[in-house]
């Protein structure tokens, strides 16, 4: 899990990632993404966590959920096959995005 720190009280961007072929990559990150965003107070986590749930065998996909826009993607031609599911707060106003 990485958390970057904007200029606001808590951190605009979450992204969780696991690394594999996309397949096991996502299964990975549907386990430990309800105990992440629970970790990181985030809301609304359990129809985040279903969301992902839905997106097995997609290469990417994009939602709103409160305040957060949620982003799914995976990686196969890179040197760190995997998925990623990045959360950015919608009300964050500079240095809110991921680097």
């Amino acid at each position: 899990m990485q958390v970057l720190i904007g200029d606001q009280p808590r951190p605009p961007v979450l992204s969780l990632q696991a690394t594999g072929a996309a397949a096991e990559a996502t299964a990975k990150l549907t386990e430990f993404a309800l105990p992440a965003l629970d970790a990181a107070h985030v809301n609304p986590r359990g129809r985040i966590a279903d969301w992902l749930k839905q997106q097995q065998g997609k290469t990417s996909a994009a939602t709103t959920a409160g305040i957060w826009t949620v982003e799914f993607s995976t990686e196969a031609d890179s040197d760190q096959p995997g998925a990623i599911l990045t959360l950015t707060d919608k009300t964050c106003k500079a240095n809110c995005g991921a680097e």
